[in-house]
């Protein structure tokens, strides 16, 4: 009787489980195949290029280019894929990625096209471009890479963190001079300083024959001094502070507005001066004040704030400020932050120090104003030169909750921040090299000499202050150590690079080997789970017929 039942209901026993089948088993394999599926993405334009590497470097994949690429001179961006590993291809199909920005290209990446039309990328004066153990496939006879002069090559290798070689196939044509650009524009607190004695005259043997600058040579960067030639219209027609501008000389080209450029300084005999004063940005919403400064005499210093170069008031509540006091011909220092988005933060036009002494004499600096080099220069207004007031003259200059030095009841002052402490505005990179090897002892021939992005999903960075490019980490990569020094060869022209980089890429493919095998790993056990299914679905099938016959 139980049997009858069973043969009664087999044809819907058996339609309930092919629909199953159905339901179940299809979407689970176009999910495995989808899986196994490389992405073909286009991109036309800077924003779709990058916006699309940042979309497969979870996947893999290629993106094939359907017109020139460039990068815009105030763009910087880093591609950097450590924690997925996915090779991505980079399909020029007959285009080239211009650069006038920031481009930087770390693994696991291939550019290939055919470079006998076009060369894969063109970087002009003013951009820079870092390949680091990618790789270029232009073709036998194509051309990989075309550098003009006053712009940054570098590529190299780095294995030793268990990263597959910078491998080319094609010519890299460079400039004939090497690529300079003065140090202090990376950090401002290396400009050079001449400080001229109070009541002398400035002659030009006072410059610096050579300046710190960062030259781009043999693909590779080196930190050198090099020999300049000081432009004597930029000399001071006056006895106040004043940039001196210069120029490289004959061999070098400038990259972009890193200008040689050297502070002279007055010193006083009498009354307070600042020495180098800067502005740095820590984020595009916060600045920073570096003061550095130096007083004849002993006694309390003040700094006051102007906006319209009249009103003067006392900087009271801002970030890192205090009054210092100071003993005779001692330095002192100062940091101020300013946060931009608090609209009582804003930073003021003009600064001035005011140094107060026991008999109430007053004695001022030099007011200060912000130049487009972010280095204060004497500021362009009546009065703007330092002074003398005695005792009797003028109104108090300070502020309600400051006593006067000789009362008895005086707020205590901190130690004033020496120029060590200053704290570093590299931002720190959020890479993901968890899963790299880290080097035990690797010292790079480069390091970025520009600043910094979020690079764990590749970045975009529009700050104008902020260096010329990302680097790593100092946890990733160790410093940079100078290479000595080698003799520029002189051409006159652009020529190829006779011996383009062209290392075995065995080490390469094995790379590409195993992320191919560890990412079709989750779609073979999909499909031996739907597999197994269909077993069992096929043997409860074949147990109804069976009891049908």
């Amino acid at each position: 009787m139980e049997t009858g039942k069973v043969l009664r209901y087999d044809k819907l026993i058996i339609t309930c489980l092919l629909s199953f089948l159905v339901v179940f088993f299809f979407p689970v394999v176009s999910y495995a195949l989808a899986q196994d599926e490389e992405k073909y993405v286009e991109a036309s334009s800077f924003d779709e290029f990058t916006s699309s590497l940042n979309q497969i470097q979870s996947t893999g994949g290629t993106i094939f280019l359907t017109q020139d690429i460039t990068v815009p001179a105030e763009e910087s961006y880093v591609y950097i894929n450590a924690r997925y590993r996915k090779e991505v291809m980079i399909d020029t199909n007959g285009h080239t990625i211009n650069v006038e920005g920031h481009l930087e290209l770390w693994p696991f990446l291939t550019i290939r096209g055919d470079g006998s039309q076009k060369e894969l990328f063109h970087v002009y004066p003013g951009g820079e471009l870092r390949l680091v153990s990618i790789s270029l496939d232009a073709g036998d006879n194509g051309i990989a890479v075309v550098q003009e002069e006053g712009s940054f090559l570098m590529y190299a290798s780095e294995e030793d963190m268990g990263l597959p070689p910078f491998f080319c196939t094609g010519q890299i044509i460079s400039s004939q001079t090497m690529t300079a650009a003065a140090y202090w524009r990376y950090n401002c607190e290396k400009l050079p300083i001449v400080r001229v004695p109070a009541g002398a005259d400035f002659t030009a043997d006072m410059l610096p024959d050579q300046v710190l600058s960062i030259v781009n040579r043999d693909h590779t960067e080196y930190e050198e001094e090099i020999p300049v030639v000081w432009d004597d219209t930029t000399f001071p027609a006056e006895y106040k502070r004043t940039l001196v501008r210069g120029e490289f000389v004959d061999g070098y080209s400038q990259y972009e507005d890193y200008v040689p450029q050297c502070l002279v300084v007055w010193e006083s005999d009498t009354r307070p001066f600042y020495l180098n004063v800067y502005l740095e940005s820590a984020t595009q919403e916060y600045d920073m004040v570096f003061m550095y400064g130096e007083s004849p005499q002993a006694g309390t210093i003040y700094i006051q704030s102007s906006d319209d170069g009249e009103n003067w008031t006392d900087i009271a509540g801002t970030d890192g400020y205090a009054p210092v006091e100071v003993e005779e011909s001692a330095g002192f220092s100062w940091i101020l932050s300013y946060d931009l988005s608090d609209p009582a933060q804003q930073r003021p036009r003009y600064y001035r120090m005011l140094q107060l002494f026991d008999d109430g004499t007053e004695l001022y600096s030099d007011a200060l104003e912000l130049t487009d080099d972010l280095i204060f220069t004497v500021a362009d207004i009546d009065g703007g030169r330092g002074g003398e007031t005695s005792p009797n003259e003028g109104e108090n200059q300070l502020p309600n909750d400051t006593q006067n030095p000789e009362d008895g009841n005086q707020t205590s002052l901190p130690e004033f921040l020496e120029p060590s402490s200053k704290p570093s505005l590299q931002p720190e990179l959020d890479i993901g090299l968890d899963d790299l090897e880290e080097p035990k002892d690797k010292t790079t021939e480069w390091e970025g000499h520009n600043g910094a992005e979020n690079t764990e999903q590749s970045s975009n960075s529009t700050d104008p202050i902020a260096p010329a490019s990302t680097s790593l980490p100092s946890d990733a990569l160790t410093a940079v150590q100078p290479q000595e020094r080698e003799e520029p060869v002189q051409e006159e022209n652009l020529e190829e690079n006779p011996q383009p980089a062209n290392i075995d890429c065995e080490q390469l493919e094995s790379a590409k080997t195993e992320e191919g095998n560890s990412g079709s790993t989750a779609a073979e056990k999909i499909a031996g789970i739907a597999l197994v299914v269909c077993i069992l679905a096929g043997s409860i099938a074949f147990f109804v017929f069976k009891s049908k016959r």
